[in-house]
C-alpha cells in the first residue's frame, strides 16, 4: 500500500526461532483406488532459539500426516514430516497443511497439498515420444530403451 507510511526498526542482537519448510507446494504421488502414497517435507528451525510447532492440521479428503505436536526443534534442527494420501478413487485431491508455531514472523504457515494429479511420477514408464535428431532423421524414444536418455529443452524469446 503506497498511500500509508510504514517504518521498520532493526534490533541487533535479538534472536528468535525461524521455521523454514521445503517445498512450499507439496505434491503427493498418485495412488491407485484403495492404495496409499506419501512424500516427505523438511521442517527446519533456522533461528537462534528453540522453535515449538504447537499444532499441525492437514485438511483434505484422504490426507494425513505423522507429526505429533507440540514438537520443539533446536536451532538448526531438521525433521522430515511424512504426508500420506489414501485414494478412494482416481480423482485428483487437494488440501492444505497448516502449521502453528512460535515463529514470530509467521506463526501460522499454510502450504498447498496436491495428490493424485495427472502427470508422470518418478518410476513411471516414459510416454511415447517421436522427434527428429540433429540430422533430421526420425527417432522414437522406445528405440533408445537400452540405455539412459537425456532430453534437453532450450527456448529463446
Amino acid at each position: 500500500n503506497w498511500t500509508e507510511l510504514a517504518s521498520f526498526r532493526l534490533h541487533p542482537g535479538l534472536v528468535a526461532p525461524d521455521l523454514r519448510v521445503a517445498p512450499q507446494v507439496v505434491r503427493i504421488p498418485r495412488a491407485a483406488p484403495g492404495g496409499e502414497s506419501s512424500t516427505r517435507i523438511e521442517l527446519v528451525n533456522e533461528g537462534q532459539l528453540p522453535l515449538t510447532i504447537d499444532a499441525a492440521a492437514l485438511y483434505g479428503e484422504g490426507l494425513s500426516h505423522d507429526l505429533v505436536a507440540p514438537r520443539t526443534l533446536a536451532p538448526g534442527e531438521r525433521i522430515l514430516l511424512r504426508l500420506s494420501f489414501r485414494a478412494a478413487d482416481a480423482a485428483p485431491r487437494g488440501g492444505q497443511l497448516v502449521l502453528l508455531s512460535d515463529d514470530v514472523d509467521q506463526p501460522e504457515l499454510t502450504l498447498s497439498v496436491h495428490a493424485n494429479e495427472p502427470g508422470i511420477d518418478v518410476g513411471d514408464p516414459a510416454p511415447e515420444l517421436d522427434f527428429l535428431d540433429l540430422d533430421g532423421q526420425p527417432v522414437r524414444l522406445e528405440d533408445l530403451a537400452e540405455g539412459p536418455v537425456l532430453l534437453a529443452y532450450f527456448a529463446t524469446f
